[in-house]
């Protein structure tokens, strides 16, 4: 038993054992077959990732950056598509049809 989930996915790699874990943190073991996944039919359904922040805080040029950096990251990690780009205000979106606030659908 470990608490930590790098310490079971290397226990898991080891041959220790069964580990249950989000598929994200082992995406790249299952890929070059490292791991395999268990039970396919039994994951549990996607949960959505969502960047959240005020319309004041989005016009603070640190939030902006991360909110950019955490966006493509997730993209890129995820592989999934992404809504249009995060306009400057909630009305700009509500306009152009966008949530107010955008989220990024991601697997679990």
């Amino acid at each position: 038993m470990v608490n930590d989930d790098q310490a079971a996915v290397s226990a898991a790699m080891d041959g220790g054992g069964i580990v249950r874990i989000l598929s994200y943190k082992i995406q790249k073991e299952v890929q070059d077959g490292s791991l395999v996944v268990l039970l396919p039919d039994d994951e549990p359904p996607p949960v959505p990732v969502h960047l959240v922040a005020s319309e004041h805080r989005l016009t603070l040029s640190k939030v902006r950056a991360f909110m950019d950096f955490a966006g493509k990251r997730l993209r890129a990690n995820f592989n999934e598509t992404m809504p249009p780009a995060i306009s400057s205000s909630p009305t700009e979106r509500r306009r152009a049809g966008q949530a107010a606030f955008p989220t990024i659908p991601a697997s679990a």
